[in-house]
């Protein structure tokens, strides 16, 4: 009856905070972008979108960031964007991660 009882606090808790995220799919659709294509033949979902994420700091292109499943990978591209460009209003496009969101604000106004 106790551990029931845990688990319910625990699992509400998690709701609450956001915590549970929806799990992420194994397989990403490879990106239709032109400056995106030499990335579309790694192996692994995990190398093409730091492929993808590399692209978008060489090209100086936060939109490419979108192409990122992975909301930490993109998180931490459009991190390095707003970063690169100085530009905070690329921070607004970080979701769930007050951390790097503060951090891009912190760093993209400096």
């Amino acid at each position: 009856m106790e551990y029931a009882r845990l688990l319910a606090i625990v699992s509400v808790a998690a709701l609450v905070c956001g915590c549970m995220e929806q799990a992420q799919p194994t397989t990403h659709t490879v990106s239709n972008k032109a400056e995106l294509a030499s990335c579309n033949s790694k192996q692994t979902v995990g190398e093409r979108e730091n492929c993808y994420a590399e692209t978008a700091a060489q090209r100086m292109s936060p939109d490419l960031c979108d192409e990122i499943g992975s909301p930490n990978t993109r998180n931490i591209c459009l991190q390095r964007m707003g970063r690169l460009l100085h530009d905070p209003a690329i921070c607004v496009r970080i979701m769930k991660d007050d951390v790097r969101y503060t951090d891009c604000v912190s760093s993209a106004s400096s």
